[in-house]
């Protein structure tokens, strides 16, 4: 898989990154045709990763569409990885089906054994298609762009190989030592039982050496030690250590850092300090790419992003990329991350085939992405209707899926009901959606709603919590200028932003905000709101052009430093 760093240095990587074979399947002729065995000599080409609605002729095309390349192995035992395809694939090697995965923006993998060395035929049939009973439906705020779009790697692999690997751990009350239990699964392709030799290392440093027996298939192992004097991670001072497993002819290798996220008395503490989010809401998509996002783009927007004096991004409304969240493991940057569910009403949170998908969705994205300390909170939807019972009852069994699998993070979701929301009771942070100024009321509603929620989370029992405002703005037209303020002028946004930052940062009662948004943004929304077919809410434009309210924001969150 591609990230910042290598996950393997004994393993042989291989990429299949490049130009694959292509063609659309409009009418779900393919696999009855034999596709999965070889494009029709009409086939085009298409690079992968990328989206093909961003291909002439292909913006509006939603259906299937096959790609095939060849590769070369020479060992017998291979695992393929995907970063991601939207919004489902079916893999195929050497004309027959390895398996489907259902759910865009996750990675997914097949291991494969006891193939034959040489060259093979890989082909994958995508389908961006979505409906009612998918994670995303088809009514969102985004584009459904169809298409491979994170990258794919072929791993040789030995008869003995590490399949997964798991760091969990608990600082002390002084937050100087790590009690560290690392789980791993090794893999013995044999029918025999093996002695393997075994290696752990944390920053190069040996933790342990040894000899582990393995039966036939997967066998689940696990050491525990402790870590003295650490070094924490923290905002824009970060730390990062690297784990590396070592078994005889394979490795694996990843990165995490050790810190403390807790809420307490309305407040986010990292690491026992109060933490004051300044964030904003970021899409992973550029016109020109779509979800195909270059990592030097990921940079640039980081870097503009801290320009305006934020510390904080959410991942609106979908797991981003791995490398993404490498970068700001790396740069102390905090992330809140949440599957693709927007705006399910009830008929839809009542539907088992949704809150299936929803488990599964949270489980993969926990999985994938448990090691990152970027990551300070796990969020379970947005803007579902949590007035209802059945959105409770969703809500419920979301939360406790992830707490089976992630104690260590505080679980929210972004209300667009706050003082009708049942469902806050199930999370530990309160998160509100509000837009005041563009979809109801002006800037002046804002004390007396804040004063209603004060008294609601109070009636509630909830005052306890941290209350963070989740998504407020305005559109503005790139380059729409007047003196009077007016909508859709780059001045109203302006100085609608500059106003609420100034209110919410000079709240005690709110810890955190994200600007919703900061680029402009392709979308399927059929609302006259959506200019140009775009959401225009961005801080700066869909080519990263800043808008008025740049720098209206980064004056006030220099000022409340």
């Amino acid at each position: 898989m591609e990230r910042l760093f290598k996950e393997h240095k004994t393993r042989k990587e291989i990429s299949l990154n490049g130009l694959w074979n292509f063609k659309t399947d409009p009418g779900d002729i393919g696999e009855k045709q034999g596709w999965q065995n070889g494009l029709p000599d009409d086939a085009g080409a298409m690079f992968v990763p990328a989206c093909w609605n961003l291909q002439m002729g292909l913006l509006d095309y939603h259906g299937a569409a096959w790609y095939t390349t060849s590769f070369e192995t020479d060992c017998q035992n291979i695992l393929l990885e995907f970063g991601a395809v939207n919004y489902c694939a079916e893999v195929f090697l050497d004309g027959k089906l390895l398996g489907t995965h259902k759910d865009g923006f996750l990675s997914f993998s097949f291991p494969v054994s006891g193939i034959s060395k040489g060259t093979h035929l890989l082909a994958v049939r995508a389908d961006n298609r979505v409906s009612n009973e998918t994670i995303p439906h088809t009514f969102v705020d985004w584009y459904h762009y169809g298409g491979i779009i994170r990258g794919v790697t072929c791993n040789m692999l030995d008869d003995i190989y590490i399949s997964d690997m798991k760091i969990e751990y608990d600082l002390d009350d002084n937050l100087k030592n790590a009690s560290v239990n690392l789980s791993y699964t090794v893999v013995n392709t044999s029918e025999n039982t093996a002695e393997c030799p075994f290696e752990l290392l944390v920053d190069d440093e040996d933790i342990c050496k040894k000899t582990i027996i393995l039966k036939a298939g997967e066998n689940c192992l696990t050491e525990s030690f402790t870590l003295n004097d650490i070094r924490l991670w923290d905002t824009f001072k970060p730390e990062m250590y690297t784990f590396c497993l070592k078994v005889q002819g394979d490795d694996m290798i990843d990165c995490t850092g050790f810190r403390s996220i807790k809420t307490k008395e309305g407040k986010l503490l990292l690491n026992g300090k109060e933490l004051r989010l300044k964030g904003i809401n970021r899409h992973e998509d550029h016109p020109d790419f779509g979800f195909a996002f270059p990592p030097q783009l990921m940079q640039r927007d980081i870097d503009i992003i801290t320009g305006m004096g934020c510390n904080s991004i959410r991942g609106s409304h979908y797991p981003n990329s791995k490398i993404f969240l490498d970068l700001l493991d790396r740069q102390g940057i905090v992330f809140w991350i949440e599957i693709p569910q927007w705006g399910e009403q009830e008929e839809e949170c009542a539907n088992p085939v949704i809150v299936e998908c929803g488990i599964r969705q949270h489980k993969q994205m926990v999985t994938q992405y448990r090691h990152h300390p970027s990551i300070i909170m796990w969020g379970l939807h947005n803007e579902a209707n949590t007035k209802t019972q059945v959105a409770y009852e969703m809500t419920k069994a979301y939360a406790q899926t992830v707490r089976e699998l992630d104690k260590s993070r505080p679980l929210t979701f972004a209300t667009m009901y706050p003082l009708d929301d049942i469902c806050l009771s199930l999370v530990d942070i309160i998160s509100i959606n509000k837009y005041f100024g563009w979809y109801e009321g002006g800037m002046e509603e804002w004390p007396k709603f804040l004063n209603n929620m004060r008294k609601k989370l109070e009636a509630d029992g909830l005052s306890h919590l941290p209350v963070i405002i989740s998504e407020f703005g305005a559109a503005a037209l790139y380059g729409h200028h007047t003196f009077d303020n007016i909508k859709w002028t780059e001045e109203y946004q302006a100085k609608l932003l500059a106003d609420e930052l100034e209110l919410f940062q000079s709240d005690p009662n709110i810890c955190g905000t994200y600007i919703w948004q900061y680029c402009d943004l392709r979308t399927v929304h059929p609302s006259t709101d959506r200019a140009r077919g775009f959401n225009n809410k961005g801080v700066v434009n869909e080519y990263r052009r800043p808008k008025a309210s740049y720098a209206a924001i980064k004056q006030v969150q220099e000022k409340k430093r």
